[in-house]
């Protein structure tokens, strides 16, 4: 991404980032609670980014996957359907 791409707000990698910290906030409060393995937690974090790219965007979740995206419904009150 060159810098005009940046300047003009495209590809904005503060926010991206904080996605990310936001993301791995979650997987630690949910998994140390839980007591999940690493492996549990690495599948829970792109359910995380899902949730939370959900949120920023007032967009609703549909999925099979009922129990992450409870949680995460729950947790940052975004709209979640299941199928």
């Amino acid at each position: 991404m060159g810098r005009r791409a940046r300047a003009s707000g495209h590809g904005n990698l503060g926010a991206c980032r904080g996605r990310l910290v936001d993301a791995g906030r979650l997987i630690q409060q949910f998994g140390n609670a839980r007591h999940w393995n690493t492996s549990k937690r690495r599948d829970f974090q792109n359910d995380a980014l899902i949730a939370l790219t959900a949120k920023r965007h007032g967009a609703t979740v549909v999925t099979a996957d009922r129990a992450d995206f409870e949680l995460l419904g729950s947790a940052l009150h975004i709209q979640v359907r299941f199928v």
